[in-house]
């Protein structure tokens, strides 16, 4: 009986996958699973810096992989690492509150700053006499002004006047809304002669 070459082929290919199907990781060829992307765990992202414990950490780029946290497994605990890029000796601006800039603007707008940054909004400024209805939920410093917006279609709130202008290196993130104090300390330029 002689076999065609289509059926030869389909022959060998059915007779190599049998095969396959009791050993192909071990010798050598990958299944599916065998060095993929992990695409499961959690991504750390870096790029955002935060004030705990009068120390200032920046955040660091990372892959947590899952299951995190099992000890028994040697694995390493479930946390975001962050690393201290600078020490407050008066404290932080607003302890806990998570900015979006890089270690150097941390460092510089995080720690309380050595004196007065802002000053209170006067019934007198331009700017309390018409305030601006948000689009949406921010915390910005535009305009020499630092200003809360809770969520969209609302007025905005004047947290103060910034003295030397905004910082351009950080921003706050629309989540931190609740928080009024510090966020003038960290979002107004400090005094040229107070940075380090």
């Amino acid at each position: 009986m002689r076999i065609r070459p289509v059926r030869a082929l389909v022959l060998g290919f059915a007779l190599g996958v049998a095969g396959c199907e009791r050993g192909c990781a071990r010798s050598g060829l990958t299944t599916p699973d065998a060095g993929a992307a992990d695409l499961m765990g959690t991504d750390c992202s870096d790029g955002l810096v935060r004030c705990v414990e009068d120390r200032v950490e920046a955040s660091r780029l990372a892959h947590l992989p899952h299951p995190c946290g099992s000890l028994a497994e040697g694995r390493g605990a479930c946390v975001c690492p962050w690393d201290t890029v600078a020490r407050c000796p008066a404290g932080c601006a607003a302890p806990g509150l998570i900015a979006v800039g890089d270690a150097d603007a941390g460092a510089r707008q995080l720690c309380r700053p050595d004196a007065n940054v802002a000053r209170p909004v006067l019934p007198g400024d331009p700017v309390a006499r018409s305030p601006a209805i948000c689009r949406e939920a921010s915390v910005v410093c535009r305009d020499d002004v630092v200003r809360i917006c809770d969520e969209a279609g609302r007025p905005e709130r004047l947290v103060g006047v910034c003295l030397h202008g905004c910082e351009a290196g950080i921003g706050i993130d629309h989540g931190e809304t609740a928080i009024d104090d510090g966020v003038a300390a960290i979002l107004c330029r400090r005094d040229h002669a107070e940075r380090r």
